[in-house]
């Protein structure tokens, strides 16, 4: 039976919260474990025997492949839906059932309810319908705030005049001690994205040989967001905003998605993983095939439940971007759930190293603090001549690679020494490969898996 935008394994495996789910998941990919398997257009459905009486009941949407599953696991998508994932890309004959069971039917319905009330909620917060609030609380609020961030500027500030006093060398830099307390202030003070930077400059300092030229930069960047920030009033709005959020400042939403929305199909790039204040953040980045716009989705959930955002690199979605304001802005949100479509078989708009490094030197003129931008290339890969990793586009210029063994391997396995297309990051030292083109799928490079 044929269905619509089947995942391939390879994007499957990218949808896996972890190394055991997918094994687990991989293992359930027999249809003989299952009772009962079906598929239609849009959705697919099976009955799992596991450990008690009753099966379980596994259902998945094929419009952004969300899952849903009557077993106790906390864990999204769990190894069931893997399976049944598994079985629809690798053995679809298998799904044999055409009738929807009642409780594939019910939560398909109270799916789509829940979808239409999110809409109608987005269209009142763009339209400015949204409920009434207390502005003078609200104001109050913000006040207060303002404080608390304003003092921790002024204390981060003190805190770098010092060490540079004392300067880097004999600060004993490398111990989390060096660190703890003033990220911990920067925390109360609800400077979140001074904590977070901090916490950067600390990896910085635990690093190999010549961390301190890259903790100079770090702290320079800082310092320079610390001057602008307390002279934020003076900028044009843009900038100011920028210079907010930096600081740790988030915007509401509706505020976000009251702006003009851009209307794109959109490429799905690459999507990364990581820990972060006992939170799972997820980036899933985007690239518009008219508008040949980027945008970056930010993602966060529980440390024991994270939430996995359905879309693989190498699909491609349909519908309106609302942009944060700011310098360039590059972060975004869907204004409404958009249309999931087939995989895409080539990507939008792939860029020379050349034109990369313009690009990135024109936009870190505008926003010194956004050092990593995302870049589709035709790239193979190469060897500097101090022995090092590079890529290699079709001029012959080359930049330098940051991927450990094992993903230069992979890399390598899946382009056999040819140029590809891949997506990556450029930190304005070294790409980091993030997604790379086999044939007509996308294998994601980075780990997904978050190690506990």
């Amino acid at each position: 039976m044929r269905v619509a935008a089947l995942p391939t394994p390879d994007q499957i495996t990218a949808l896996a919260p972890d190394a055991a789910s997918l094994k687990a998941g991989r293992d359930l990919a027999a249809p003989r474990k299952w009772t009962l398997l079906g598929a239609d257009a849009d959705a697919l459905w099976g009955l799992a025997q596991g450990s008690g009486k009753e099966p379980y009941q596994t259902r998945v949407a094929l419009d952004g492949l969300s899952t849903k599953c009557s077993c106790p696991s906390r864990k999204f998508p769990c190894k069931h839906a893997l399976g049944l994932l598994f079985i629809a890309a690798t053995t679809p004959a298998a799904l044999t059932d055409k009738n929807r069971p009642a409780w594939l039917v019910e939560w398909l319905e109270g799916r789509a309810e829940r979808q239409e009330k999110s809409k109608e909620r987005a269209e009142q917060k763009a339209t400015g319908a949204a409920t009434p609030v207390d502005e003078a609380a609200k104001a109050k609020r913000q006040e207060k705030r303002a404080g608390r961030v304003d003092d921790g500027v002024a204390l981060l500030s003190q805190w770098l005049a010092d060490l540079a006093r004392r300067g880097l060398a004999d600060s004993g830099l490398n111990a989390h001690a060096a660190w703890d307390d003033i990220i911990r202030r920067m925390v109360d003070a609800q400077a979140t994205g001074l904590a977070r930077r901090l916490r950067y400059a600390a990896e910085t300092a635990r690093g190999g040989a010549g961390w301190e030229a890259g903790l100079a930069e770090h702290l320079g960047r800082l310092h320079l967001l610390l001057v602008a920030y307390a002279k934020r009033e003076a900028c044009d709005e843009d900038l100011r905003i920028e210079l907010e959020q930096q600081v740790g400042w988030t915007l509401p939403q509706e505020q976000v998605l009251a702006g003009t929305p851009v209307q794109d199909t959109w490429f799905v790039a690459a999507r990364t993983v990581r820990e972060e204040d006992r939170l799972v953040v997820s980036n899933t980045w985007l690239r518009g095939s008219t508008s040949g716009r980027w945008a970056q989705l930010v993602r966060t959930s529980p440390l024991v439940q994270p939430a996995v955002d359905t879309w693989p690199p190498g699909r491609s979605l349909t519908g309106e971007l609302c942009f944060y304001p700011g310098v360039e802005p590059l972060r975004a949100l869907w204004r409404s759930d958009p249309q999931a479509n087939p995989a895409q078989k080539e990507s939008p708009g792939e860029e020379s190293i050349e034109g990369l490094l313009v690009r990135y030197a024109s936009g870190l003129a505008l926003n010194p603090w956004r050092t990593r931008v995302p870049v589709l290339i035709s790239a193979r890969l190469g060897v500097l001549r101090g022995g090092g990793a590079a890529l290699l586009d079709a001029c012959g210029d080359a930049l330098p690679l940051s991927a450990d063994e094992d993903t230069r391997d992979l890399l390598l396995a899946i382009t056999g020494g040819h140029a590809a297309s891949m997506s990556v990051l450029w930190d304005g030292e070294a790409l980091d490969p993030l997604a790379v083109a086999d044939g007509d799928e996308w294998v994601p490079l980075t780990r997904q898996n978050l190690e506990r």
